[in-house]
């Protein structure tokens, strides 16, 4: 059958709009691995979020919309390191020393370390930092801000340890190796579980050295440098 221009130009209409609807699948399904903290229990009901807020995160997906832009630039890699966020949901209390947290207290400041750490070594500090900076584009407050952005700066500068980077040299140099069976290569559990282990053992050191501020507008020439005492190198928490 010969194809005329109307009907090659309608073949092109479905074949772009069934992409569009793949990638929305795809989307929807990594952006569920974000919005289930590591430690929710599957079995009880997620409560309804409130209203959304320029900002805020969707109830739909649990992403702002700066952070589902940033998803679905690689919606596969977003969906590896959405493994980070579980990873840091999962043991900012272990790494903080403190079982009931609240908020921009030394727990949040933990789960930034553990979060942008883990991105940083598994992606690096530049795909860390873009998450990073997305992630507080939302309605929080400003002080909550200053905060995030400064102990993200501070996780990230702990990639630098010759220890984390050697495992996940490791890590990545098993993962390249040839595999007889022909499956998929995937991180060895024993590889990961070191290299995770590493990443609290830094964090709940540098936590345990974390400074308490007060968010001062103006200290400095961007936010994070707003906080006062302003400790570079340190982690930093406004409430006990």
């Amino acid at each position: 059958m010969t194809r005329t221009p109307r009907t090659t130009a309608a073949l092109r209409r479905t074949t772009a709009t069934l992409a569009a609807t793949i990638l929305t699948v795809m989307t929807l399904a990594i952006c569920a691995l974000w919005s289930v903290p590591a430690h929710a229990d599957p079995a009880l009901p997620i409560p309804p979020r409130p209203p959304q807020r320029p900002g805020q995160a969707s109830a739909a997906t649990g992403l702002t919309p700066a952070e589902q832009a940033m998803c679905e630039k690689d919606v596969a890699k977003c969906g590896l390191s959405a493994d980070s966020r579980t990873f840091a949901f999962a043991n900012d209390n272990q790494v903080a020393g403190i079982a009931n947290a609240k908020p921009n207290d030394k727990v949040d400041a933990a789960r930034h370390c553990l979060w942008q750490l883990s991105l940083s070594a598994w992606f690096g500090t530049d795909y860390a930092a873009q998450w990073g900076d997305v992630h507080e584009q939302n309605g929080d407050a400003m002080e909550t801000h200053a905060m995030d952005l400064h102990n993200n700066i501070v996780a990230r500068s702990l990639a630098n340890d010759p220890t984390l980077k050697n495992l996940v040299d490791q890590a990545n140099a098993d993962l390249s190796a040839p595999n007889p069976a022909g499956d998929s290569p995937v991180v060895d559990p024993s590889d990961k579980d070191a290299v995770n282990q590493q990443i609290i053992a830094l964090c709940t050191t540098a936590i345990g050295q974390a400074v308490q501020v007060a968010y001062a507008p103006g200290a400095g020439p961007s936010l994070p440098d707003q906080l006062v005492p302003d400790p570079r190198d340190r982690f930093v928490y406004l409430s006990h």
